[in-house]
């Protein structure tokens, strides 16, 4: 074989004489053609700017220190079912009195659009990342901020937050601001262009700009439960922590991230860092209430050139089957579906309830399920209360 084209998704097995020859050559040593993971990662090793985004990069296996100085943190820290048992209902989700709605009280997870979990591949082993701002970023964004919403700036370009769809926040109740990018057609092009060129060097796919927007200025109280988001658009996805004014000496507010195998992850971003993100499977967000009076971020989403949405084929096909090395880019893990969200750990009560309901009962045991009225995940165990919580496995 001499060349062969390279068409982010399609098949390996019918790719057609084209211009990948210099890729086939470094894969002449192997008994196949190339496959969406090889392609990948050799786009990841090409990058113009591969040197400069992997010494960006941040070691999210390092610890969070000081202890509970989480107002200075820059980290990934692991959360075990045990630890999120002794959290303060109080202190996460939406509150009674912020929902007229039954349902949502103490919510900590959306269960509304979560059929797209199963069926959406990944592009990236950990499905997450955290690094420093490009130079390009700092330059930019530092100051166009500063600038823009100084407290004593007869200009100031801040708006109160229009109210935003599908349920996650509590911005109805608890107002947040925005600097309105759209009102800065130029900066915010260079936002795209930037995070563009970091997204394909980090999922080795080429993509295309679906959404930019923010800056989202959350204030005291707010809340965002986890969630997946729009599956045709943000399949590859970054916050931009632009500033912050969080209470001293534990008012961190980390990005949540429920993985597979019931781990939990609290991402902490300094401003001029990035937390990239797969958001069309990886449910996020940030169910801790803020502590704080200021907290600034820039959302850049982009999907694949050739996406079309999860698991399309060509007509009379039969699906891929996911995990499989058919699958597109990089498949879909078998285990996709064992987050705590799958168990029906949906809000900040659960624990409290579960154990409530146990006492009712005589011990026996038959837990919270989620928020009242709720349904649990069909074929999802459920943990009864702080007494089970050693029954979920492989918690990190």
């Amino acid at each position: 074989v001499a060349e062969v084209t390279c068409p982010a998704g399609a098949p390996a097995a019918t790719r057609a004489i084209g211009p990948c020859a210099a890729l086939v050559d470094r894969l002449a040593s192997e008994d196949h053609l190339p496959t969406e993971a090889d392609v990948a990662e050799r786009r990841r090793s090409d990058h113009p700017r591969r040197e400069e985004f992997e010494a960006l990069l941040h070691d999210v296996s390092a610890p969070c220190a000081p202890p509970e100085s989480s107002a200075t943190w820059s980290c990934a820290r692991r959360v075990d079912v045990a630890t999120l048992a002794q959290r303060d209902p109080r202190a996460y989700g939406i509150q009674p009195n912020e929902t007229d709605s039954a349902r949502r009280n103490f919510a900590t997870v959306d269960t509304t659009y979560v059929a797209q979990i199963a069926a959406v591949p990944r592009f990236t082993e950990t499905g997450f990342a955290k690094m420093t701002f490009t130079d390009a970023l700092r330059r930019l964004l530092v100051p166009w901020y500063a600038e823009h919403t100084a407290n004593n700036a007869s200009s100031s370009s801040l708006r109160r937050h229009e109210p935003i769809p599908g349920g996650f926040t509590n911005v109805d109740r608890v107002p947040i601001d925005k600097l309105d990018l759209d009102r800065f057609p130029g900066v915010r092009l260079q936002v795209v262009r930037e995070m563009q060129a970091v997204l394909e060097w980090w999922t080795g796919v080429p993509l295309r700009s679906t959404a930019t927007f923010g800056v989202r200025v959350y204030r005291r109280g707010s809340v965002l439960v986890d969630h997946v988001d729009r599956v045709d658009t943000h399949l590859a996805s970054a916050v931009l922590q632009i500033a912050q004014t969080v209470d001293a000496p534990d008012g961190g507010w980390p990005l949540e991230l429920l993985l597979p195998h019931r781990r939990i992850v609290e991402v902490y971003a300094q401003p001029g860092e990035i937390i990239l993100y797969e958001g069309a499977w990886l449910r996020h967000g940030r169910p801790m209430r803020f502590r704080g009076d200021e907290f600034a971020n820039v959302f850049s989403h982009f999907a694949p050139l050739d996406w079309t949405g999860p698991l399309k084929t060509t007509p009379g096909a039969p699906p891929p089957v996911p995990g499989s090395a058919d699958d597109r880019y990089g498949g879909i893990p078998s285990d996709r579906r064992t987050t705590i969200a799958d168990d029906g750990i949906l809000t900040s009560d659960h624990f409290v309830r579960a154990k409530e309901d146990g006492e009712d009962s005589g011990g026996a045991g038959g837990g919270h399920k989620g928020p009242p009225g709720a349904s649990s995940p069909r074929g999802s165990p459920q943990l009864a209360g702080v007494s089970a919580v050693s029954a979920a496995k492989d918690e990190l």
